[in-house]
């Protein structure tokens, strides 16, 4: 009987041994994840005089979709699904997806939050093709459409069009107040540039089709120019017949002012969709998407060339999402943190910056590793980040999709911990 209770009781012992050690694994695995996520990457911003900006004190995961293809309402009903057992909090979605009632429906169901992308200079449905006077000019006097292979899907409008504007911001304002998404995520807010492949001269991963395209200034349109004499009081010599020699004098002799008059009208834009939109919803959070140039890269195209001074922007949006598209760039991860941690200091804690990254191959960029996938999320989730946008959500794999759930546990656990002290 004796040897029966002390076998009993030693199967006991062995059975606790055996729990313990699983559970202390599994706090090993969680510990290490969280590691990531340090004091300085989850801290949330200071932003001063935009206080009441809807947030999350721990890092945001976000998908943006594509959705080039379409989808049917069961595959709608799945990747919200989707989103949830990841544990993406915030979705970027295009007006042909959020216009779709099972999307609003099934989205009203969760607790996440839907943004509305609105592409506000891009060539959609080819209205410019319907009404040419539209579209921007390039400084060789041709209208701003890329003509490279990679890069004609790309057209894009002239700014200082006023009535291009004000059915810009009308259809902005029809779609906020019918659908009440909670942010408004302006794209293509900028002048025209492929700037995808710029720069992009010797890919790492040995394709031999890389390709650049080259920058090309604009808009020389006669709206554009007559505005230009209005900022600068001065005439353009009338003497200066076509739109190459006109380019050529207003570099040569106000280039700055230029470059001004650029970033003041993308601004401009900025601050007049944002005021029309806020008088319909107060709440409603603004995101502008960022070309990733860094300060004085490329001469300063970040101004020079597509008017976004992130400066200026800073002052009428919640976030600023620069488009780390490393993978196309042919740029390591390192580079996405460069990217936000510069626009960052620009912003000087008016708006918050989060990084989208692309999960794909695009333009024959190469096929991205899962050790790099994993190097382009911790990148972008370091300071000053505050969390990480997944592009396009629709093209990533199983094993992409465990990894992404992999660090959002590991974030909430991080954060969870630090409200406990």
């Amino acid at each position: 009987m004796a040897s029966s209770c002390g076998l009993f009781f030693l199967n006991r012992i062995i059975l606790l041994v055996f729990s313990l050690i699983l559970c202390l694994s599994s706090r090993i695995v969680v510990a290490e994840n969280a590691s990531l996520f340090n004091d300085k990457l989850l801290k949330p911003l200071t932003l001063g005089k935009k206080s009441n900006t809807k947030g999350s004190k721990s890092a945001i995961f976000a998908a943006k979709v594509l959705g080039l293809n379409g989808f049917s309402d069961e595959e709608i009903r799945l990747m919200v699904a989707e989103w949830i057992e990841v544990g993406i909090d915030q979705v970027f979605v295009l007006e042909s997806l959020y216009s779709r009632e099972i999307f609003r429906k099934e989205i009203a169901k969760t607790n996440i939050k839907p943004w509305l992308i609105y592409q506000t200079l891009f060539n959609v449905n080819n209205d410019l093709h319907k009404n040419k006077h539209f579209f921007a000019v390039t400084e060789n006097g041709s209208f701003a459409q890329e003509n490279s292979k990679q890069g004609k899907w790309l057209a894009m409008a002239c700014p200082n069009q006023s009535e291009y504007r004000k059915k810009l911001i009308d259809n902005i304002r029809a779609k906020v107040k019918e659908w009440h998404p909670y942010g408004l995520s302006l794209d293509f807010i900028r002048y025209f540039a492929f700037w995808e492949l710029f720069g992009n001269k010797a890919h790492r991963h040995n394709v031999s089709s890389h390709f650049e395209s080259p920058l090309v200034d604009s808009c020389f349109c006669e709206t554009c120019l007559e505005k230009f004499e209005q900022f600068i009081a001065t005439d353009i010599p009338r003497a200066l017949q076509n739109t190459k020699n006109k380019a050529d004098w207003i570099h040569h002799n106000h280039q700055q002012e230029w470059i001004n008059f650029k970033t003041q009208t993308i601004t401009s834009l900025v601050e007049e969709i944002v005021s029309e939109v806020k008088k319909i919803d107060p709440t409603i959070v603004i995101n502008i998407h960022g070309v990733p140039w860094k300060s004085g890269e490329y001469n300063n195209a970040i101004e020079r060339i597509v008017g976004q001074n992130f400066s200026q922007l800073a002052q009428f949006v919640d976030y600023i999402s620069p488009m780390c598209y490393a993978e196309m760039m042919n740029k390591d991860a390192n580079w996405i943190n460069e990217v936000v941690d510069d626009i960052n200091i620009k912003c000087n804690g008016k708006c918050r910056v989060i990084p989208a990254f692309q999960v794909v191959q695009m333009y024959d960029s190469g096929e991205l590793s899962i050790e790099e996938f994993r190097k382009y999320i911790e990148f972008s989730l370091k300071a000053p980040s505050v969390g990480v946008i997944f592009w396009p959500w629709e093209s990533l794999n199983k094993e992409q999709k465990n990894i992404i759930h992999e660090y959002r546990h590991a974030a909430l656990s991080y954060n969870g911990s630090k409200q406990r002290k």
